[in-house]
């Protein structure tokens, strides 16, 4: 049997960890806020004022609300988010 040289080696491609969503212990998918289910779980206003586009500072600073209440111990159902 012959060795095979590394460079053609088939490379076996692992996908990348989903991170954690910060509201459940669930992965959520990479570029996404939370998991689905904590996704629709949040109000309908809330979600939309997080999908909102334009300003950058205003849309992280929308983000910064959603982890902020998360962290102090809110559902995702409580979740209030100003524009």
């Amino acid at each position: 049997m012959t060795a095979v040289a590394p460079s053609t080696r088939a490379r076996v491609r692992r996908p990348a960890s989903s991170p954690a969503c910060p509201a459940c212990p669930n992965r959520r998918r990479p570029g996404q806020y939370l998991c689905p289910s904590c996704w629709d779980a949040l109000p309908a206003a809330a979600r939309r004022a997080l999908n909102e586009r334009g300003d950058q500072a205003a849309a992280l600073a929308r983000l910064r609300q959603l982890h902020q209440q998360l962290t102090d111990g809110a559902p995702p159902h409580g979740i209030e988010i100003t524009r």
